[in-house]
């Protein structure tokens, strides 16, 4: 994964936590830093950049299916 200062947004984690957020579809992955709380309406797992979902290859599309892991 490369290791961007991309931001994310996440209903359970805690602010500052780093996750690597993978594209099941494509392999590629991108750590990015918990700064904000998703509202409870919103349906995505994680909310990430433009720059993160652009290097996870699916900034046009707008959503994907990724597999999330904490790292320590």
């Amino acid at each position: 994964a490369r290791h961007l200062p991309e931001w994310a947004v996440y209903q359970k984690l805690a602010y500052g936590t780093k996750v690597k957020v993978t594209n099941v579809e494509n392999g590629k992955s991108v750590v990015v830093t918990v700064n904000d709380r998703m509202g409870a309406s919103n349906q995505a797992v994680i909310d990430v950049t433009p720059k993160a979902a652009e290097e996870l290859g699916f900034q046009k599309a707008g959503k994907a299916k990724v597999k999330l892991e904490v790292q320590k």
